[in-house]
C-alpha cells in the first residue's frame, strides 16, 4: 500500500491529473467520514450498556 495516497496501486506523480487528486481527496475524506460513524456506534453502544445497566434490562 502507498502510504502518499492510501491506495493500492501507487500512481507517479508526474502521472497524476486534477482528477486523480480529487478522487484521492474523496477517498480521504470518506475513511475520515467512516472512522467517525465507528466511533459515534461505539460510544452509543456504550451509552445504552450503560441504560440497560441502569434500567435492570440486561
Amino acid at each position: 500500500m502507498d502510504t502518499k495516497n492510501g491506495i493500492l496501486c501507487p500512481i507517479p506523480d508526474n502521472e497524476r491529473t486534477p482528477f486523480v487528486d480529487v478522487l484521492l481527496k474523496f477517498i480521504d475524506w470518506q475513511k475520515v467520514c467512516i472512522e467517525n460513524v465507528e466511533r459515534e456506534n461505539d460510544r452509543l453502544k456504550k451509552e445504552i450498556i450503560k441504560l440497560k445497566k441502569k434500567t435492570g434490562d440486561c
